[in-house]
């Protein structure tokens, strides 16, 4: 697909970071719904919020967990969730860890 946002600084560090945590295939569904949106949402997320210097991307993923569980809005949502955690980037978040 064409890169609508090519010297987007932010959109650029979002596919590196998205690569670095295992997650290139990441809100395909809105890509194909819209290109820009998708694109927005890259940079936004993951290219701004993602790579915020304060916290770790082991402690960025507990607080993902943590919020997931707190919606509760139904067993998928939990699960994904619990999935995207646990398989982003191996040996950073134990399974024990996630438990507790």
């Amino acid at each position: 697909m064409e890169d609508i946002m090519p010297g987007n600084d932010s959109y650029t560090k979002g596919l590196k970071k998205m690569k670095e945590m295992g997650r290139e295939d990441t809100m395909l569904n809105q890509r194909k719904i819209s290109e820009d949106m998708y694109q927005l949402s890259v940079g936004a997320l993951f290219g701004d919020i993602w790579n915020r210097p304060h916290l770790s991307l082991r402690d960025r993923q507990l607080i993902t967990m943590a919020a997931a569980l707190l919606t509760l809005s139904s067993p998928q949502v939990l699960r994904d969730a619990y999935n995207d955690v646990r398989n982003t980037v191996p040996n950073v978040l134990r399974n024990k860890e996630l438990v507790k």
